[in-house]
């Protein structure tokens, strides 16, 4: 396999073996020593017995033998809910306290006992090999956290607690790894029959080059598209269970429909029947792309899958990436870390935001720089601009690293300046322009005075310390901790890597009382995830240039693949389904029987009205109507309908109630027909059970 190409180096190693370290992994002590102890030297002539490595050795397996011990109590004592209370509150009876002691002390014991034994019995011959030993197994001392680290509750509720914990943990686990490893390589060094086993079982493993070549992208694909189908039924399931809204799975079908009919501005979900251009809100110019598939089957089927399939895809082109700066196969674990990140997840459940499918062209970008393929680079980054104009942002960022680090100094260049043109002309000439929007005021805690973004960077600027109280709130800790510790803080090991990083957190960490800006269940992570993602790979590769390089990637590689499924666990939509959360509500993945009714009710009520008809819904009916030139949300106020389908169980979400009695009061509606808290009314239409709906509904007509 050929050595991958760096895309980016430092002159400055990881941090080399200090001396401690080098004591602690390969225990000698001196050719003195070893050759008294293995030729019989009178006592009087040899070097002390090496008291201090006998004993971490027998400390090592004592603490593995607690760890486990630990694991085998907690596992067989205590049930989930009651694991769950003892880890939220301590809440455990005596009897099965006293049990897990037991355990634990048990196994500390046991575990000492064969290390004890085997140094009365073979004394300082025995020593280097114990101690090597207890190398190997150091990592292992920390499966006694195994339950805890794999415990959804009381953890989501607790963020803070297991984020600063899993950051220990992740540390730690590098450091015993980095330390097993080594001691590992040496053992087969040491033990010419283990080296030869070891050896033979490469040989008969590996598969001939031309398969071997192509497994590791085989993986990836498969993983790709594992991802791509379970998110595609999911998202689908929770559309049926009616858990989508207009805003904004409904505004995308909206503009969507109204696009593929010649009017590429208008948008009634979001701006009404008015004279309103869509581009105001948010420059999506890639939206183009999309309406030829969405005229197959317009709803909102195709925007769930579409979205599910570029995320589930983008790994493969992270893959491509990561493979330019690492062997394939630690590529392909960051590939699968990708496609387990808990902040991919919620996203992808809450409706659907342009800012997922462009993850795919982010990788794609990286990798094209990698491979200095430049007429790609410069075809990607315009495709990057057109699916929303703030995605710029994070170009200027790249480029600017590109630049300053010497990597591509003239690609840096020009993808900086020509992003900064086109986020000025597009977000601060153009859409206000066209609409005024409201997005700054989520930066209204730093705004000086008035309304603006150039105002919020003057308060950054010429009073920091303000500033930093802004940033130092635990919503930004724990959302900065979940960005980066399933990672192992890979792109926190450089100032270079870690300004590249940043540039998504310009959307989160700098806004002020907007909560989902900071909440990963939400579609600003995807502002971050993939500079994220570029930064731990290419400290990947600086990784595996340095002294003792494979040993260390492996090392850090192990603890984000611990690291990542422990958080996919608790947070992520995939490992378990009790407790993750997309976009505003806990997330169901079964559909029950009334549920299937009520969606079978609302499909048979939707046929009923007539393609070119106006309709105005509650908010997660939006929709499902949605793919027609004219639908309106009724939590935004009176629409000017011929129909109001509404579900009498969402009327809470916004002043529906007073846009339905003015819409009442103006025209009158009558009842069309209805099932299971699903209504549908019609203007200019008369039926005797009007009366009686309304009253259920708590409405008031003509």
């Amino acid at each position: 396999m050929t050595t991958p190409d760096p895309l980016y180096s430092s002159a400055s190693a990881p941090g080399a073996t200090s001396s401690a370290e080098q004591e602690l992994a390969a225990p000698a002590h001196g050719a003195a020593d070893r050759d008294a102890a293995e030729h019989g030297v009178p006592a009087v002539a040899r070097s002390p017995f090496p008291t201090a490595l006998a004993s971490q050795a027998v400390c090592i397996f004592a603490l593995l033998g607690a760890s486990l011990g630990l694991f085998v109590g907690t596992m067989t004592s205590m049930s989930k809910e009651a694991f769950a209370s003892f880890l939220g509150n301590n809440d455990v009876g005596d009897a099965l306290r006293l049990r897990v002691w037991f355990f634990l002390v048990g196994g500390a014991v046991l575990g000492a006992l064969p290390a004890l034994g085997l140094l009365s019995w073979k004394k300082r011959r025995a020593v280097a090999g114990l101690r090597r030993s207890a190398e190997i197994v150091l990592p292992l001392c920390l499966i006694g956290l195994g339950r805890v680290l794999f415990s959804a509750q009381p953890w989501h509720d607790k963020p803070l607690t297991y984020m600063i914990g899993l950051s220990i943990v992740v540390l730690v686990l590098e450091r015993a790894l980095r330390r097993s490893l080594r001691a590992w390589s040496e053992a087969l060094t040491a033990w010419p029959r283990a080296q030869s086993l070891t050896s033979w079982l490469v040989q008969k493993c590996t598969p001939r080059p031309a398969i071997a070549r192509w497994l590791p992208v085989a993986a990836v694909l498969l993983g790709s598209t594992a991802y791509a189908i379970y998110f595609s039924y999911y998202t689908i399931l929770n559309h049926q269970r009616l858990q989508t809204m207009g805003f904004d799975l409904g505004i995308n079908v909206n503009w969507a429909y109204n696009a593929l009919h010649g009017n590429i501005t208008r948008n009634t979900v979001v701006a009404g029947a008015g004279v309103s251009n869509y581009f105001g809100v948010h420059a999506v110019f890639a939206m183009l792309t999309w309406v030829p598939f969405f005229a197959i089957r317009p709803g909102a089927e195709f925007f769930l899958i579409f979205q599910s399939l570029a995320a589930g895809f983008a790994g493969t082109t992270l893959y491509l990436f990561a493979a330019t700066q690492m062997p394939r196969w630690s590529a392909v674990l960051v590939a699968f870390a990708y496609l387990l990140f808990a902040p991919l997840h919620g996203p992808n459940f809450y409706d659907f935001h342009e800012l997922m499918p462009p993850l795919f062209f982010h990788f794609l970008l990286y990798w094209a720089i990698a491979k200095r393929k430049t007429w790609l680079v410069f075809l990607l980054v315009p495709v990057i601009w057109t699916y929303r104009e703030d995605l710029s942002i994070g170009l200027v960022v790249l480029g600017f690293f590109l630049l300053v680090t010497g990597v591509r100094p003239k690609a840096g260049f020009w993808i900086a300046l020509s992003s900064a043109l086109w986020f000025v002309v597009i977000k601060l000439v153009i859409m206000p322009s066209l609409w005024h929007g409201w997005f700054d005021t989520i930066y209204s805690g730093l705004q000086a005075g008035k309304r603006g973004y150039g105002t919020v960077m003057v308060t950054i600027l010429s009073n920091p310390g303000y500033f930093l109280s802004t940033l130092l709130v635990p919503e930004k800790l724990i959302y900065f901790l979940h960005m980066f510790a399933p990672l192992a803080f890979l792109a926190c090991r450089r100032w270079s890597l870690l300004m590249l990083s940043l540039p998504g957190f310009a959307f989160s960490l700098l806004t002020t009382g907007y909560p989902p800006t900071v909440s990963i269940a939400f579609q600003y992570t995807c502002h971050a995830i993939p500079y994220v993602f570029c930064a731990s790979v290419l400290m990947l590769g600086i990784i595996s240039r340095a002294e003792e390089g494979a040993i260390r990637r492996r090392a850090v590689l192990g603890a984000v693949a611990l690291a990542m499924a422990s958080h996919s666990f608790v947070f992520g939509a995939v490992l378990q389904h009790e407790t993750f959360v997309g976009g505003f509500r806990k997330i169901e993945f079964t559909i029950g029987s009334k549920e299937r009714k009520r969606y079978a009710i609302l499909k048979k009520l939707v046929k009923m009205i007539p393609q070119e008809a106006s309709v105005a819904a509650t908010e997660t009916e939006v929709p499902h109507i949605a793919a027609r030139l004219n639908a309106y949300t009724l939590k935004d106020g009176p629409a000017d309908a011929d129909y109001i389908l509404l579900n009498g169980l969402r009327m809470g979400m916004g002043d529906v109630r007073g846009a339905l009695n003015a819409m009442l009061a103006r025209d009158e509606y009558g009842l069309v027909a209805t099932g299971l808290d699903i209504y549908l009314f019609k203007r200019g239409f008369s039926a005797p059970e009007t009366k009686g709906a309304l009253k259920r509904l708590g409405l008031k007509g003509k």
